[in-house]
């Protein structure tokens, strides 16, 4: 399996470049739109999948461009669809003043596992960052969007955030293999078992 992230944006969101046998996903394309396609190339990769962990503008920022290149839908969760309809406004508040929303947006929910090449994403929901938010799995690799960062969570305070649910989710991953690699929207990566030791938020 290949990962490789391209930062983005100036909120440092991490795209991450999944392939295995010759095909990718990109998850959550914040933007720097043509080094991820430069990216792409270089690994001669073909695209499959286009996901978003949740529908903030600097996770979202560079989907449309990604799906006028490759054709292909953009994947989140049922429970983002009608928080993903605000993100434009939402963007020129925080600084995405042009940003657009893909043409083509496909739902998906807990438990649905996608393929690509020989790999499985299975779909972890974890909302509380937003109502939508989840985390992918794929092998002992965790997607994790803005839900769980190196010694650190995902903020609760913007619309549709929720603490309560958030706890609820850390609980759910809490319960994973420890040696699970943590690939976060944000910062490094890390993984569980040192999340466990040095969170606060989980070791609690």
């Amino acid at each position: 399996m290949i990962i490789k992230s391209i930062i983005a944006n100036n909120f440092g969101v991490n795209v991450w470049i999944v392939g295995d046998h010759g095909k990718c996903i990109v998850i959550d394309p914040g933007g720097n739109s043509d080094k991820v396609i430069e990216a792409i190339n270089k690994l001669n990769l073909e695209l499959e999948y286009i996901f978003l962990t949740h529908s903030h503008p600097d996770h979202l920022y560079g989907a449309k461009k990604m799906q006028t290149k490759y054709k292909k839908p953009v994947y989140i969760h049922s429970s983002e669809m009608e928080i993903i309809k605000g993100s434009v406004e939402y963007g020129k508040m925080i600084g995405f003043d042009n940003l657009e929303l893909p043409d083509e947006i496909i739902p998906f929910n807990q438990d649905d596992k996608l393929k690509f090449g020989d790999l499985v994403i299975e779909v972890i929901h974890t909302p509380g960052h937003s109502p939508g938010s989840v985390c992918f799995k794929i092998e002992d690799c965790l997607f994790s969007g803005d839900t769980l960062f190196k010694q650190s969570v995902g903020r609760t305070d913007l619309p549709g955030g929720s603490w309560d649910k958030l706890e609820k989710s850390l609980k759910i991953l809490k319960n994973l293999e420890p040696k699970t690699k943590i690939f976060p929207g944000h910062g490094p990566m890390t993984t569980l078992e040192e999340e466990l030791k040095n969170n606060s938020y989980l070791s609690s």
